[in-house]
């Protein structure tokens, strides 16, 4: 269950994390 929390998470950060790094 945790992995299933965390794998999208990460993803969903290294997302926001590449928005920030664009913008």
């Amino acid at each position: 269950m945790v992995s299933t929390v965390l794998g999208p998470a990460t993803v969903l950060l290294m997302i926001i994390g590449a928005f920030n790094a664009c913008f």
